[in-house]
């Protein structure tokens, strides 16, 4: 099974995805090629996107896939997908976690792709939403399934 849980565009231009267990080349390829249309998409229709990617629980990342991630961003950002991103957030419930990770994007900013890490999906949508509205872009989904299903997860 892979670790991706969810990959969802319905809240376009935001896209939202899940991931939950043990990290894996193929499971960030799936989700990279993923977002790769997502980036066409935009692109195409000239507009902009947000990612959130919900990490909440229990994910675990060897050296390996972390190389591989690295890899595909660095790509990326050359090829100039930062263009079409508004922005990225990262939802992670470790304090120290979300701290290395401001740190990481302090120091290596123009790899980091504007990733913001945050505590919740809730707080990711909020800023998902103010990075579009710099940009005037409207979201169309007032509340998608998936932030609720987020809630109730983490919730219990």
């Amino acid at each position: 099974m892979s670790y991706v849980e969810v990959l969802d565009d319905s809240a376009w231009p935001v896209v939202y995805a899940r991931f939950r267990g043990v990290a894996t080349t193929e499971g960030y390829d799936e989700y990279a090629h993923w977002l790769e249309r997502q980036i066409e998409r935009a692109t195409h229709e000239k507009g902009k996107i947000v990612s959130i990617n919900d990490t909440i629980g229990a994910i675990q990342v060897s050296s390996e896939v972390r190389r591989h991630i690295a890899s595909w961003l660095e790509r990326h950002n050359a090829a100039g997908a930062s263009a079409v991103t508004a922005g990225s957030f990262v939802v992670i419930n470790s304090a120290v976690v979300r701290g290395v990770m401001t740190a990481l994007s302090w120091v290596a900013k123009d790899r980091m792709g504007g990733v913001v890490s945050v505590s919740s999906v809730e707080e990711a949508w909020d800023g998902a939403l103010a990075a579009l509205a710099v940009d005037g872009i409207p979201v169309a989904v007032k509340r998608p399934a998936w932030l609720d299903a987020a809630r109730a997860e983490r919730t219990g």
